[in-house]
């Protein structure tokens, strides 16, 4: 991994697109923005789904939702059984080399944008998630302009920028999420027509499950 980061394609990626209709709003963030999570583990190359928990991040991590147990839906059945989706986890888990008590929490998300409104892709800004490593996966962008990814060194304004990308359709970022900062810009529909962009991110916690249960 060159810089604490390293850019991966996977087309493979690109039939999990029909599973991104009729998410659930985030209703822990303002905007059009759509999100589902499911957790695994991936063992001797075995990728198995945990039972159902609530997210949970620090404020540390989170400056708009952290100190909050939010309760999204799990993810489609028909994703997380999709091979494609069981060859993403694997390939997280050996390209991380992560233990076998790692646990991996695939977040899918939605940014919509229409009607001359523009859509957060990140409202917390600049920021680490709070693992040891993170995967953004782009998995379709329809009709928008902007969602650059950049990584930094430091929050600061001044922090320097190590990658900035338009990641494309099939297109990962790889990243030691405990040495780098992320962060991804806003995105506007081209046209009248509404636009989306799709992505799942994988974060990689190798000491395994932090969260807790909803209650």
């Amino acid at each position: 991994m060159q810089e604490n980061f390293t850019l991966i394609k996977n087309q493979a990626l690109l039939k999990l697109t029909p599973y991104f209709d009729n998410m659930a709003r985030d209703i822990y963030y303002p905007g059009d923005r759509f999100k589902a999570i499911s957790r695994f583990t991936v063992i001797d190359d075995k990728v198995t789904i945990l039972p159902h928990q609530g997210y949970i991040q620090t404020q540390y991590f989170n400056s708009v939702a952290g100190n909050i147990v939010r309760d999204y839906p799990p993810i489609n059945e028909c994703l997380t059984s999709h091979s494609a989706c069981s060859d993403l986890l694997k390939l997280a888990a050996g390209i991380t080399h992560s233990p076998s008590s790692a646990v991996y929490t695939l977040h899918q998300h939605r940014a919509l944008t229409m009607k001359g409104q523009e859509s957060i892709t990140v409202p917390e800004g600049k920021h680490q998630d709070g693992y040891e490593y993170v995967l953004l996966c782009c998995i379709a962008r329809h009709n928008i302009v902007g969602g650059i990814t950049s990584l930094y060194v430091g929050k600061q304004d001044d922090s320097k920028q190590v990658f900035k990308k338009i990641l494309l359709e099939g297109e990962i970022v790889l990243v030691k999420d405990n040495v780098l900062y992320h962060y991804t810009t806003p995105v506007m529909h081209l046209n009248d027509e509404l636009g989306y962009r799709d992505i799942l991110v994988v974060t990689i916690s190798q000491k395994g499950l932090t969260d807790v249960p909803v209650s």
